[in-house]
C-alpha cells in the first residue's frame, strides 16, 4: 500500500473516531443532560483550584468543596440543591480573598443519604459539625432558599460563630402559597415544568428532554426532598418571632419574580431584623444567586467588605 493510501486510512480511522466520539458526546448530553452539565461544572470548578472532599462527621460521610484562602466564608445550598449550585460564585468571592466552603447538606449531592427526618435542626447541627471539623471559629455565611432558613437558624443557636449573615430568598416564615407541598417532588415532566416556572417564571421553557432527566433522577433522590418537606411542614423549625435574636449585620437578597418565596417574605425578614439591609433584584427569581450572579456576588461582597455595613434600606435594583 502506497503512503498515500495508508495516510488516507488512517485519517479516516482518526475521523470515525472522532464522529463516534461526538456522537456519544450528544447523545450522554441528550439522555442525561444533568449529569453532562454537572460534570462540566465540576470540570470547571477543578480547573478554577476548586477541591473536593469526603469527611465523617456525627457518623455520615459528608461531601464538601472548597476554594480560595482566606477569611472563611460558609455557603449553604437549598433544598434539592447542592454545592455545585454555588458554581457560579465561588471562584469571584476566592479572588475577592475568601476561603470559601460549601458542603453537600446531609441527603444532598454526594453526601451520604442516611434513613432520618432531614429537618432543618439537622442540617443545622451539620453545619455546626462542618465548621468545628475544619477549625473554623467564625466565618461569614451565605444561605440560599432553605439553605437560608438554615443559616438563620444557625446564627440564632451559634450567634458567636457567625460575622456576618447573608440570606438570598430565603424560607424560614410562614407566607402564603399559591401551591402545595407536591409541588417539591415533582413526578412526570408536566411537574418538573411547572415547578421550573415557580423559580424562574420570566426564563425559556425548559426543553422537554432536561425535563425527563430531572423526573428520572427524582424518583431516585425524590424521598430525601420529600423527609425535609414533611419535617418543615411539622413547623417545629419555622423563624417567625424568633429573627430579633438576630443582632449580626444581615444581608437580605431577593429575586423580584420569585414565585415560589414571594417578596414580602423578604420584607417581613427586613422588619424583624432592623439591622439588616433588603436588596431586591429585577429581572431575577428564585435561581437569582446564580441567575444573576454578577450583581448579587458584588453586592454581597460590597456587603461582607463594608467597615458599616448599611442597615435599614430597602433597594430595587435591575439584575442588567
Amino acid at each position: 500500500m502506497s503512503n498515500m493510501s495508508q495516510s488516507r486510512a488512517r485519517w479516516k480511522r482518526i475521523t470515525a473516531v472522532v464522529v463516534l466520539m461526538m456522537t456519544a458526546v450528544v447523545a450522554a448530553f441528550y439522555f442525561r443532560p444533568i449529569e453532562s452539565g454537572m460534570l462540566m461544572t465540576r470540570l470547571e470548578l477543578r480547573l478554577q483550584g476548586e477541591k473536593s472532599h469526603d469527611i465523617i462527621l456525627d457518623g455520615y460521610r459528608i461531601h464538601y468543596r472548597e476554594m480560595g484562602s482566606g477569611k472563611p466564608l460558609v455557603l449553604v445550598h437549598g433544598l434539592g440543591g447542592n454545592s455545585l449550585d454555588w458554581a457560579p460564585v465561588m471562584k469571584t468571592y476566592a479572588k475577592a480573598g475568601y476561603h470559601v466552603y460549601a458542603p453537600d447538606l446531609l441527603g444532598f449531592g454526594k453526601s451520604e443519604k442516611p434513613d432520618v427526618a432531614y429537618s432543618i435542626a439537622q442540617q443545622v447541627k451539620l453545619v455546626d459539625a462542618f465548621m468545628q471539623s475544619q477549625g473554623i471559629q467564625q466565618a461569614d455565611v451565605i444561605g440560599w432558599s432553605m439553605g437560608g432558613w438554615i443559616a438563620l437558624k444557625f446564627t440564632l443557636e451559634h450567634p458567636d460563630k457567625v460575622r456576618r449573615l447573608v440570606v438570598n430568598d430565603s424560607a424560614g416564615l410562614v407566607f402564603h402559597a399559591g401551591f402545595g407541598p407536591e409541588v417539591f417532588v415533582p413526578k412526570n415532566e408536566q411537574d418538573v415544568k411547572a415547578l421550573y416556572t415557580l423559580l424562574e417564571p420570566k426564563a425559556s421553557p425548559m426543553p422537554s428532554f432536561v425535563a425527563r432527566d430531572l423526573t428520572r433522577r427524582m424518583k431516585t433522590n425524590g424521598w430525601v426532598i420529600q423527609r425535609a418537606v414533611n419535617s418543615m411542614l411539622t413547623m417545629q423549625d419555622l423563624l417567625d418571632g424568633k429573627l430579633g435574636g438576630i443582632k449580626q449585620p444581615v444581608l437580605i437578597v431577593w429575586g423580584a419574580d420569585d414565585n415560589l418565596i414571594p417578596v414580602s417574605s423578604g420584607y417581613d425578614m427586613a422588619k424583624a431584623m432592623p439591622q439588616s439591609d433588603l436588596e431586591i433584584f429585577e429581572g431575577c427569581g428564585h435561581l437569582a444567586p446564580a441567575k444573576c450572579a454578577p450583581q448579587i456576588s458584588s453586592k454581597t461582597l460590597e456587603f461582607l467588605e463594608a467597615d458599616n455595613p448599611p442597615h435599614g434600606m430597602k433597594q430595587q435594583l435591575a439584575a442588567n
